[in-house]
């Protein structure tokens, strides 16, 4: 299940790229989600010569220049465990980060406020210490927890 909390403690994974350089192994290639995340995060696919862009195949690149948010959502995926700095996660990777927590154990720690498709949505709240009743519940504690982080600073 994935738990949200605030700010980012020490032990959470906050250097996504260099984290994934170190962790990055070519059998990650293989799994269908991983490509599903390079597909629908990065509208790219695995060619001969590297990640090929979906819509002009003139465009290539290596594994190392995807977005963060594919690799941040692919070490998820390939871990059973972890704490991650979420806000690196956009929007568009929220049903894949949702979808992935059912099977792994996620924690991601936000400083902005990200959107969840509310009828997906299922997530256990750090703050309250139990699993959020319904969206608008974790709407208005990120909220508050956002403005409250932004204060102190």
């Amino acid at each position: 299940m994935l738990k949200i909390g605030y700010g980012c403690p020490e032990d959470a994974m906050f250097y996504i790229d260099a984290e994934f350089e170190e962790l990055f192994e070519t059998g990650w290639l293989q799994n269908k989600r991983n490509l599903r995340i390079l597909h629908d995060i990065d509208n790219c696919h695995i060619s001969p010569v590297g990640m090929q862009d979906n819509d002009n195949e003139n465009i290539t690149f290596s594994i190392y220049e995807i977005s963060t948010g594919s690799k941040a959502l692919m070490i998820c995926n390939m871990l059973d465990n972890i704490q991650i700095w979420g806000t690196i996660f956009g929007d568009n990777c929220t049903d894949l980060l949702l979808e992935i927590a059912e099977e792994k154990d996620i924690t991601i720690y936000l400083q902005h406020f990200i959107n969840f498709d509310e009828n997906k949505f299922r997530a256990y709240s750090l703050v309250k210490k139990r699993e959020y009743l319904n969206y608008r519940e974790f709407e208005l504690e990120s909220v508050r927890e956002v403005i409250e982080d932004a204060i102190k600073y």
